[in-house]
């Protein structure tokens, strides 16, 4: 719902057109594509709210299951396979293939922020996609920053080099253990 709003350019959204079920806590937010979607896997958003504790945590959960869940969907038969996980690193949290400038409002802060990355690798190629959710909430401003980002042919790491972390898939080649099936109840980070 959020991509579809986003996508017609910069926007102010207001507490009735986010579908939320804790819309009433929602104070205020900002939401930009720092760059025009290239193709359908590749595009960078950014945004930020301002909400309470409680909703920003159930807020994030949701932005990083989706993120894991569509990383996992986007890997076909004829691909090499995806490796993913979920760490916290500190912020600001890095742009990915920024092809432009930032938002003059977009300056988190120097805090931690919650990582869900993954590379789906293509066969035949050193290449693949990048994919990424950053989230991060100010407990000083109530704000959570949020940046999403998927690009074709970013490389957010070297193939079986998967960053420190709760990896949940590795390439088949590998681990030659089945991929365990994605957690129905999501930790708190």
């Amino acid at each position: 719902m959020l991509l579809s709003i986003a996508m017609i350019g910069p926007v102010k959204l207001s507490t009735d057109s986010v579908h939320w079920t804790h819309k009433k806590s929602l104070k205020s937010s900002t939401m930009q594509y720092l760059d025009q979607p290239r193709s359908c896997c590749e595009y960078q958003l950014a945004y930020k709210i301002e909400l309470h504790s409680d909703t920003a945590r159930k807020w994030a959960d949701s932005v990083h299951l989706l993120r894991e869940q569509y990383s996992r969907q986007s890997v076909s038969k004829d691909d090499r396979g995806l490796e993913a996980s979920r760490r916290v690193v500190r912020g600001p949290p890095p742009l990915h293939q920024a092809t432009g400038d930032s938002p003059k409002w977009w300056n988190p802060p120097k805090i931690d922020f919650r990582a869900t990355e993954a590379m789906k690798w293509y066969s035949g190629f050193d290449s693949g996609v990048g994919q990424a959710a950053y989230t991060g909430y100010d407990t000083s401003t109530g704000t959570m920053w949020v940046y999403e980002y998927s690009c074709q042919h970013d490389r957010l790491w070297e193939p079986n080099s998967i960053p420190d972390g709760d990896v949940f898939s590795r390439l088949k080649e590998a681990e030659q253990d089945v991929e365990p099936e994605p957690p129905s109840v999501r930790p708190n980070l």
